[in-house]
């Protein structure tokens, strides 16, 4: 009974394996306006993927289609009719193509285009060198990091020189 249990969770530890994904990158959110936004993904295999989303965190009351990339390729996908100026949490969720098993990764979060004359927050970071001895300090990139959070910018900018290239 013993052994056949193992079987059974090995075979299921192996499909699982065999269906994961790696993402090198995060998602990216470009061509925001008031009524939609992009999701850039890139995956190391070729993956077919959708997204849930909605205005309160957990509860995704829109879905998009499907839609398919090629390894290494990157998966656009439009989150469309959206309301202006409001929150959205939105997740991916994803299989390697042709698999069964779906995925879901984290939720994440975007605000909407404000009307004309709104606030809103930016923030700027520039030469963070974090690893680049002797101008790198990983704490201090940390902190400064922390501080971006805290300020919950729409736009964050970040000019360069953040990480060696070597």
């Amino acid at each position: 009974v013993i052994s056949g249990l193992l079987a059974v969770l090995l075979l299921y530890s192996g499909l699982r394996a065999q269906d994961q994904v790696h993402f090198p990158g995060p998602q990216l959110l470009g061509r925001p306006t008031d009524t939609s936004v992009t999701v850039n993904v890139v995956a190391d295999t070729s993956t077919d993927a959708y997204f849930e989303y909605g205005t309160q965190p957990g509860v995704y009351s829109n879905k998009t289609g499907t839609a398919s990339a090629a390894a290494n390729e990157p998966l656009l996908t439009v989150l469309s009719s959206l309301k202006p100026d409001t929150p959205y949490y939105y997740r991916m969720v994803y299989r390697r193509s042709g698999s069964n098993s779906w995925i879901s990764r984290d939720s994440h979060t975007f605000h909407t285009q404000r009307p004309p004359g709104s606030t809103f927050t930016f923030t700027v970071a520039s030469d963070s060198h974090i690893n680049i001895t002797p101008f790198g300090n990983a704490d201090l990139y940390r902190e400064m990091l922390q501080n971006l959070a805290q300020d919950r910018p729409d736009f964050h900018l970040d000019l360069g020189d953040t990480f060696a290239m070597d």
